[in-house]
């Protein structure tokens, strides 16, 4: 009895001294657990903040670009015209941007204006230091010959963000005339902005802020975290754009995670320890690793797997065809790498349903593994397969691909329906140009490109033609996008004439690009890769702000003629297409009378309702929308009908044809006039190039005549001493 009873007290003092030193470990965990863990969304937090403060400066920076490079602003810097700050300047405008002061500088740095909204609020005092500390940023941008610069500034311990950018014209080709600064405070409308972004609770505190909290909390030179018993609160210093530390920005959140872990380290963990401590901790360990390691097994299958066919994926591929590669050099043997690509896939997607593709995909896949059953056959993407292909030579290789591409336009059943596939293969062979498997599988796709390119439903071997068209492609990629970031674009108008009136009727506006050599590179070559990409939008845009432009400075002279801007398919289904347009119709002052927009059949059938609501938008706005290249897509009178639609642009081939002797030719012109006037829509005549096509098109009822024979395109000086001259320019072809 004595025994059992000091067995059971050797217990019990066991079970008490590994609670309480469970208890302590705990503790000490949990805590520096909840430091690790504050520290890091201390970290995150402040990142998040740092970039919304780029969001601002990004604004900020935005407004003086577009600002700087007004041609109003390049005469004032000139001639001092106050007229411009007062109409162009505004008050209003500068709270509607957030925009706290401004300043104009020559081209020494000689302030020439200064602007602010905040006399009132700091007094004027504060705004002389402020001009004093604008008159500071520029002279050091102006010594170091930069073309802007931007940065945060402290004036009596407000904190600001400043930009500055020289002043050109609109065309970027003339000397800079000067400096344009622009500040905006990071105030109280700052704050709640960025909070209702973020979430984050903060404030833009004095230097002193910082160097009040104690010494012993700081982490690193710019960054300090207290922790009291309820709060976090992290501190972060700002430099200004001179390098010197400016201000002091302060992130506050409640410690909810350190709430948790008291709790948790209250619990009494020692009769949960002292039933588990010997059995379930080893067991747990080892279900653990066990897991672990099922997981990892797992995971790393996926990784290399694809999910509906089970076949390897890209992933895998590339893994293995290095070995497969060398095994085929060693062995003597041929090696060619099979690129596929299912043709109209999306159509079965939009016709069956994603899971009916998915059945059809996994056909697809055995078929493949009929031919090469050893796991080196592949899916890439959605449609794509890759086959690594051995045999004794190239011959075989080739046979053996010639198979597997007519397997892959076998029909099969889908819901009870004969399904016709077809697919564009391209074949590229091991060889010593072509060794290593990244350049192989390359080849091989260009090939396959080169298939669809064909037409589809075939198969192409890869020839050295085919990686200089891709190099030269992506080398013509490179030099627009280089074109569009470094205003290498330029806009020319092609007049159009209303010959049952004999005036102008408007303009349209067209993109040019002239490479830094001199040379002009045809649009045709530039804007199908354009459109390939987002820089279709940013092009469309461009062009946009540049006939607003013009057509307010030609209306300034007196000549008020609509331009027109052609957007592409990408612009007009983007979510903010609209918005876009208005806005910088609002920006560049255009009144809606002076734009009009062309849209092409395609834009309209890739998402009817999209487009639909994009044009009536602009529609209400007072924009007339042209419908351009009619009849060369799948036309319909159901949306002609629905859609607000002004004019109608028949394409130029349709003009080509009137006299070439086909006989669909003259009646389709007749046609497309006459349905244009019943649905109450002005024509518009692409491509008229002679007096035969211009007579036909008068005599039957066209109303406007675009084409060579009245103007080419001309840059903005030429068309507008066209414009100016237009009476004697049009007499002169009516009375040829």
């Amino acid at each position: 009895m004595r025994s059992r009873m000091l067995l059971i007290g050797f217990f019990g003092i066991f079970i008490g001294i590994a609670a309480y030193l469970i208890n302590i470990v705990s503790n000490a965990v949990i805590a520096n657990g909840v430091d690790a863990i504050e520290l890091r969304q201390a970290h995150a937090d402040m990142t998040q903040l740092y970039s919304l403060l780029g969001a601002a400066t990004l604004r900020l920076k935005q407004h003086a670009y577009d600002w700087s490079t007004w041609d109003e602003a390049y005469e004032y810097v000139a001639n001092r015209n106050e007229d411009f700050i007062a109409s162009d300047m505004s008050m209003d405008r500068f709270q509607e941007l957030h925009i706290t002061g401004a300043a104009f500088y020559d081209m020494s740095a000689a302030r020439i204006s200064f602007l602010d909204r905040s006399r009132l609020i700091f007094g004027e005092e504060w705004v002389a230091r402020e001009s004093d500390v604008f008159d500071s940023v520029v002279k050091m941008v102006h010594d170091s010959d930069l073309d802007s610069y931007e940065g945060f500034i402290n004036v009596n311990d407000v904190a600001m963000l400043v930009v500055v950018h020289k002043i050109t014209d609109s065309s970027g080709r003339k000397p800079a005339r000067g400096y344009l600064l622009m500040a905006s405070a990071l105030d109280v409308y700052f704050k709640e902005k960025a909070h209702s972004i973020s979430g984050l609770l903060f404030n833009v505190l004095p230097l002193s802020a910082f160097d009040s909290v104690d010494a012993s909390k700081a982490y690193w030179d710019n960054f300090k975290l207290l922790q009291t018993s309820n709060e976090v609160r992290v501190y972060s210093v700002i430099n200004d754009i001179f390098g010197y530390p400016s201000f002091c920005l302060e992130l506050r959140k409640p410690r909810d995670i350190a709430v948790f872990g008291r709790q948790i380290s209250q619990k009494n963990f020692w009769l949960m320890l002292a039933l588990c401590f010997a059995v379930l901790g080893a067991g747990l360990g080892m279900l653990h690793l066990a897991q672990k390691r099922f997981m990892r097994d797992v995971m790393r299958y996926r990784a290399r797997h694809d999910r509906v066919t089970g076949l390897p994926n890209t992933l895998s591929l590339q893994e293995r065809l290095p070995e497969v590669l060398k095994s085929a050099l060693n062995d003597g043997v041929s090696l060619g790498l099979l690129y596929i690509d299912v043709d109209n896939f999306k159509s079965i997607n939009d016709s069956y349903g994603y899971q009916q593709g998915d059945v059809v995909l996994c056909e697809l896949a055995k078929r493949l593994l009929e031919f090469c059953p050893d796991g080196r056959v592949v899916r890439s993407s959605v449609d794509n397969f890759q086959i690594a292909i051995t045999a004794a030579n190239d011959s075989l290789v080739l046979a053996k691909a010639q198979a597997i591409q007519a397997a892959m336009s076998k029909t099969l059943l889908l819901k009870g329906n004969e399904l016709h596939l077809t697919a564009s293969s391209g074949l590229a062979f091991l060889n010593a140009d072509c060794a290593n498997s990244a350049e192989l599988v390359h080849r091989a796709e260009l090939a396959m490109v080169d298939a669809k390119q064909k037409g589809g439903n075939r198969l192409s071997l890869f020839e050295d033609s085919m990686a200089l068209a891709a190099s030269g492609r992506r080398q013509m990629e490179t030099a627009l996008y280089e074109a569009v970031e470094h205003n290498g674009l330029t806009v020319y108008y092609q007049p159009k004439v209303d010959i049952s009136k004999n005036e102008v009727a408007g303009c349209e506006a067209l993109v040019r690009w002239q490479t830094s050599d001199g040379k002009w590179v045809p649009p045709p070559a530039f804007i199908p890769i354009a459109e390939e990409t987002d820089l279709v939008v940013r092009i469309d845009m461009f062009v946009l702000r540049r006939a607003c432009r013009q057509a307010v400075a030609w209306q300034q002279e007196g000549i008020s003629v609509p331009i027109a801007v052609n957007m592409s398919v990408r612009s007009i289904l983007s979510e903010d297409f609209a918005d876009q347009v208005l806005r910088i119709m609002d920006e560049e002052g255009t009144p809606p009378s002076l734009v009009d927009i062309e849209i092409t059949e395609t834009s309209l059938m890739s998402d009817m309702d999209k487009a639909f609501a994009a044009i009536s938008r602009l529609h209400e706005a007072g924009i007339h929308i042209a419908l351009d290249d009619f009849g060369t897509g799948f036309s319909s009178l159901q949306y002609l009908s629905a859609m607000p639609i002004s004019f109608l642009k028949i394409d130029r081939k349709f003009v080509d044809d009137i006299f070439s002797g086909k006989v669909t030719a003259q009646p389709l012109i007749k046609s497309i006039i006459a349905l244009a006037a019943n649905l109450g829509m002005q024509t518009i005549c692409e491509g008229v190039e002679n007096r035969d096509q211009l007579a036909y098109l008068l005599g039957n009822g066209a109303h406007v005549i675009q084409g060579y024979l009245f103007s080419k395109p001309l840059n903005s000086t030429d068309c507008g001493d066209y414009l100016r001259n237009r009476e004697a320019r049009i007499a002169a072809v009516m009375a040829a």
